[in-house]
């Protein structure tokens, strides 16, 4: 008997000292880089960069990426006549005075990488008469890979591509201050076949980053007034086709966060320059696109974007240090989903030894064929990020959750396949098909008990874990129900009430005669 609990206490160690293992790994942060946009403005006419460099520099990220707009105010202002008589005309001001930790003008040692905007070209209204001359300055200032004005450079795991989709020089501001595209100063074009725009698509074609983000001063998807939703087409390439992860845009002074066409699209313009003041209360005809998920500026602020092993998470936060969004970017067609399994769960902790589960995706018409499956260990609270590789995106799925000892369960109906699918299991009994689920404690589970994999739990399961408890069989076991290692008087228990339920598998299916009906 002394043997048999010390067999226990050694099992129960090894799969605690597992989970204490894993949760580490999981969310060990890897690296942390900041994003600041619309910013370069030091702190005239009621603006507040400092705020936002103070908040920015207080996270100390490895390095900054910004998305245009770093200097405002250039050479022969106008339109802030009345701020302070000192104009901001060079970027020291606005980027060595607030974050000469980052920038240097030495290549090997830079920390800071910009991207080009519309008034790091023309200034804010160009009377100059040579073309160009702003951005002139811009490139003798920083020292940038490539041509500088749209190039790409490598951090760990991520490949960032910093386009310039800009419109500038001396013809940027016409008919009164309204924008358009027809006159582009950048040599390599704007269009998604120009020289730029293949170029970026053949460095997405050969590299092997595990991540690619792309970042530009002007906005792709955005909410706008009505008439000017569209304003700026040629720059709307296919990133996510060429095989992007994400797009992060400046230009509007506001947060926005646009999910379009399986792509999500950031709109970082809080960095310091003066609010646009364009929502419905303030604006006539303001049309908030059906795809935002999040319209802000309240407050200035920046993002905090943090690399895990399994994803980018990207925080907006304003100066006042509140977390305004976050969003979770995983990689391409991998879905999360959160199950607890019955035996396996213990309610007074909220925490369940962690398992291999298998995920189906089944069409959401008979037959209900399967497609595609993936597989992943869950960690202590249920949750496993499933990487597909053949369902198509905006498709409808049946889940198909498949645990080695448990009863098969459905998602109660098809859902929609993309980058952001998310279901919980766990949430309510009305998450699985014909309400197929336990509750412990606040939580739903998947049954446990079906070692045979059968679709039922009856006396083959309960011979099967019988035989393997009376010899207090340990290790990886079919008949451990409960996860702890050893099969006991605690697995007969869980496999014994199932039976006695009549607990099996409940999904669509069809009629000798084609009839819909339901599993009992």
């Amino acid at each position: 008997m002394r043997s048999n609990k010390l067999r226990r206490l050694t099992a129960c160690s090894f799969v605690l000292l597992f989970i204490f293992s894993m949760s580490g790994r999981s969310h060990s942060q890897i690296q942390k880089f900041a994003v600041i946009g619309d910013f370069g403005t030091n702190n005239k006419c009621g603006t507040n960069e400092l705020a936002v460099a103070n908040l920015v520099n207080s996270w100390n990220p490895s390095f900054i990426i910004t998305t245009g707009d770093n200097i405002y105010y250039g050479r022969n202002n106008t339109t802030q006549a009345l701020c302070l008589d000192e104009h901001v005309n060079d970027f020291d001001s606005s980027i060595a005075k607030y974050y000469g930790k980052y920038y240097s003008q030495n290549s090997l040692l830079n920390n800071f990488f910009p991207s080009i905007g519309d008034h790091d070209i023309a200034g804010e209204i160009d009377l100059d008469p040579r073309p160009g001359y702003y951005l002139a300055a811009y490139k003798e200032y920083f020292a940038l890979p490539g041509n500088e004005r749209y190039y790409t450079f490598l951090r760990g795991n991520i490949r960032f591509i910093c386009i310039n989709n800009d419109f500038g020089g001396k013809s940027t501001w016409t008919g009164g201050g309204v924008y358009s595209d027809t006159t582009v100063w950048e040599p390599d074009g704007i269009d998604s076949n120009s020289v730029q725009a293949l170029w970026v698509k053949s460095l997405l074609d050969t590299s092997t980053a595990k991540w690619h983000v792309i970042y530009q001063h002007k906005p792709i998807y955005y909410s706008f007034i009505q008439g000017h939703l569209d304003k700026y087409p040629r720059v709307k390439w296919p990133f996510k086709k060429w095989g992007a992860d994400i797009v992060i845009n400046g230009d509007l002074h506001w947060y926005e966060r646009v999910r379009k066409g399986n792509m999500t699209y950031i709109s970082n313009g809080l960095g310091g320059g003066l609010y646009d003041p364009l929502f419905e209360d303030t604006m006539k005809n303001f049309v908030r696109l059906p795809e935002s998920r999040i319209l802000y500026n309240d407050t200035l602020g920046a993002q905090l974007v943090e690399e895990f092993k399994d994803s980018l998470v990207f925080k907006f936060i304003n100066v006042k240090n509140q977390i305004i969004d976050r969003y979770v970017l995983l990689q391409p067609r991998t879905v999360k989903i959160r199950s607890l399994i019955e035996g396996y769960y213990n309610p007074s902790t909220g925490r369940m030894f962690p398992d291999t589960l298998k995920l189906y995706l089944a069409k959401a018409t008979a037959p209900y064929s399967v497609v595609d499956s993936a597989k992943a260990l869950t960690d202590s609270l249920g949750n496993g990020l499933f990487r597909f590789s053949n369902a198509k995106y905006d498709s409808l799925y049946y889940i198909i959750a498949v645990h080695r000892n448990s009863v098969e369960t459905w998602s109660r109906t098809p859902v929609k396949f993309d980058d952001e699918l998310q279901y919980d299991f766990t949430s309510d009994s009305s998450k699985a098909y014909g309400n197929n689920l336990t509750k412990k404690g606040t939580k739903w589970c998947i049954y446990s008990g079906d070692s045979v994999r059968d679709g039922v739990v009856d006396g083959a399961d309960l011979s099967i874990i019988s035989n393997e408890a009376s010899g207090y069989i340990t290790g990886y076991r079919q008949g451990d129900l409960t996860g702890d290692r050893i099969v006991d008087a605690s697995d007969l228990m869980v496999v014994n009430n199932n039976v006695f339920r009549y607990v099996s598998v409940k999904k669509p299916s069809l009629s000798p005669t084609g009839e819909y009906y339901v599993q009992p």
